[in-house]
């Protein structure tokens, strides 16, 4: 598992450091700008908008997405590749374990879900109910494990393990772009009492909610396949 640290709490405008070393891996900068769009006359116009980049540690620009002024992400370019949007870097989205959990499936594999809450964000594998990336919010690094802090004093860690079949960068972008899309959907939502994971309180906890969500997640995806056979 690779293991960054975030040096700021805005995780749009902040370097990230390998936890270990403290050295510079990438930096996510955020800048307002203005774009062109068509407004209800069909006429072109500039409109305020905010752009993030995703750079490497020598400062050579890796990835951008844009922004809407109600922090929607617009189009996405990783590398050589431009998508349409964030649509573009998910697949299916999968069933709720409760009302106030969502999973999406990754593009680069089926297997690999985004489950999101109201506190947490986490990339996990649905058939061994593996978890292969977190973001860990206001936390601090003792030793080799990650421990919340319980004055909010710490920073944000990323927790990220590498797929064959995508980029390292692509990852950190998705991750981001979910980051900011799970805050928008849980915007209304009750702030947890303590700077932790309720959810994934205790082990006990942790391990029946990953294994009810990807049981359900699994139910999803042979369904899908069943109907695309037929």
């Amino acid at each position: 598992m690779m293991l960054f640290k975030f040096s700021s709490s805005d995780v749009l405008n902040s370097a990230l450091l390998n936890a270990s070393t403290g050295r510079l891996e990438y930096t996510i900068s955020t800048h307002p700008h203005f774009t062109s769009a068509k407004n209800s006359c069909g006429r072109s116009q500039m409109v305020p908008a905010r752009r993030s980049f995703l750079l490497d540690s020598a400062g050579v620009k890796l990835a951008s997405w844009g922004w809407t002024l109600g922090m929607q992400p617009t189009d996405v370019i990783i590398g050589r590749e431009r998508l349409g949007g964030a649509k573009d870097l998910f697949g299916c989205m999968g069933p709720s374990p409760s009302p106030k959990i969502f999973g999406v499936s990754t593009r680069f594999d089926p297997d690999y879900y985004w489950v999101a809450s109201a506190d947490s964000l986490t990339l996990l594998h649905q058939n061994t109910n593996e978890i292969k990336g977190q973001l860990h919010h206001s936390c601090v690094l003792v030793g080799s494990r990650i421990v919340h802090s319980p004055l909010l004093a710490g920073n944000d860690y990323l927790e990220l393990e590498s797929h064959p079949r995508v980029s390292d960068q692509e990852l950190i972008v998705t991750f981001i772009l979910m980051e900011i899309l799970r805050r928008n959907r849980f915007a209304n939502a009750p702030a947890p009492s303590r700077p932790s994971y309720p959810l994934f309180s205790s082990p006990l906890l942790k391990s029946n909610l990953l294994r009810s969500t990807g049981e359900r997640l699994r139910r999803v995806g042979r369904g899908l396949t069943l109907r695309t056979a037929v």
